[in-house]
């Protein structure tokens, strides 16, 4: 059927394919060993792509938009090149800046009438001649519609990597302004509109959490699957320090996380004095920072590599997740399963979540009992001293993290599932 081994698959992302970007790299990881001239990406953004993987990107950002729409004229766009990588930045034009449901209108009205659409794209597209199109989902209509007109135009699968549930959100999962009450439901309409059209076109979803799947199952009925995030950690035989443990959380602070950890340092300081929670990453706001470094019991270490990650985590003695615990994030945290969840039942090191009880990384850690959790402050310190005291507990879920690391997040039979699936779905 194909004129080469594989299927010629065309990635359109906000993210490019990247070894920095968190979405980048998860999506990346799926597609190592499949063959770089069949597989080629169309992305609004990156911070470096990943010419290991791939060396055909044609990159459309905000800019090139807004350029395009006051010329009255198509987006050219670009394609990237191996010698610019290191420092290229192509961003949406209000970088620093938190999404309101205003931008997003504008944003959305300013990539409409297919002005992404230009001669160089398409001639681009023709050349590689894909087989096949696979949207990594998000909150941007506009790239929902790009992925189905250019599958409708081509006669060719559509296909869908799903890691979010925002158009199946009432509540606006956005930072508010003062036209959200305005533009929020306007975009909401679009949203669902647009996502409503995809499903209908899509042939196969390949779902992040058991959770997505079962609410996109009912809200699309489209053919789905579940493909855990992968993870190539190794597994770490350090010795568990209970005197002196060293406690850590890498990652962003979105949806108020700062106040969560916060909340384990207290806790941390209320079972024992020298206890202290480290934690590495980059605020994006200076409130973050704050809390961050001015709360008892927090050590702030600012953002590392993430080739230094996994040094990190060998070294712990404990893995800690949070997420915000106020109410007006409990829907937009529905779907919430951070991808080093995978690394850190992969490593090893015992792995406790603080967060509300109704998401689906919560669901998934009580579920495979593979961690312990806590959506309070009393189960926190009840969780705390078992972990640190209770030695057969301990082994005994570390045990259980071992055995679903294996079964859901092996890196290579990730990749291979996901692959698998992809082939399946295509012929």
């Amino acid at each position: 059927m194909y004129s080469h081994k594989k299927p010629r698959i065309l990635v359109i992302s906000n993210n490019s394919f990247s070894l920095l970007n968190a979405n980048g790299r998860t999506l990346g990881n799926m597609f190592i060993g499949w063959p770089k001239e069949c597989l080629a990406e169309i992305c609004i953004s990156t911070d470096g792509a990943n010419f290991e993987l791939c060396d055909n990107y044609y990159c459309i950002s905000d800019k090139d938009i807004l350029t395009a729409f006051w010329q009255f004229k198509k987006a050219k766009g670009r394609k990237l090149f191996p010698s610019e990588t290191e420092h290229i930045n192509i961003d949406t034009g209000i970088k620093g800046q938190r999404k309101t449901a205003t931008k997003a209108l504008i944003r959305h009205i300013l990539w409409s009438f297919n002005r992404w659409k230009s001669k160089e794209l398409v001639e681009w597209i023709d050349v590689f001649n894909p087989d096949a199109v696979l949207l990594q989902n998000g909150d941007s209509a506009f790239m929902l519609h790009m992925a189905r007109n250019i599958s409708c135009d081509r006669k060719i699968p559509l296909l869908i990597f799903n890691t979010e549930g925002n158009c199946l959100f009432e509540r606006d999962w956005m930072r508010r302004d003062k036209l959200s009450w305005l533009c929020f439901p306007i975009y909401k309409y679009i949203l669902r509109r647009e996502t409503s059209k995809l499903m209908r076109r899509a042939k196969f979803i390949i779902h992040g959490n058991q959770l997505l799947k079962e609410d996109y199952d009912r809200a699309y009925g489209v053919p789905s699957e579940v493909i855990y995030t992968g993870s190539d950690v190794s597994w770490s035989e350090k010795p568990f320090n209970s005197c002196l443990p060293q406690i850590v959380y890498m990652g962003n602070f979105g949806f108020n996380r700062p106040a969560s950890l916060a909340t384990v340092a207290k806790i941390l300081l209320s079972i024992n004095s020298k206890f202290t929670l480290n934690v590495y990453g980059r605020p994006a706001t200076k409130q973050q920072e704050q809390v961050l470094t001015h709360s008892d019991g927090i050590v702030f270490h600012g953002e590392v590599p993430y080739n230094k990650v996994k040094d990190i985590m060998a070294q712990a003695d404990v893995l800690i997740h949070a997420e915000g615990m106020d109410e007006y994030f409990q829907e937009s945290l529905r779907y919430g399963f951070s991808t080093k969840i995978a690394d850190s039942l992969s490593s090893g090191r015992p792995f406790l979540l603080f967060s509300r009880p109704e998401i689906a990384c919560a669901d998934y850690i009580r579920t495979t009992g593979a961690g312990w959790f806590a959506s309070n402050e009393k189960e926190l310190k009840q969780m705390f001293n078992l972990l640190l005291n209770n030695e057969e507990d301990r082994a005994s879920r570390l045990l259980k993290a071992k055995k679903i690391a294996q079964q859901n997040h092996n890196f290579e039979a990730c990749r291979l599932k996901f692959q698998q699936m992809i082939l399946q779905a295509i012929r």
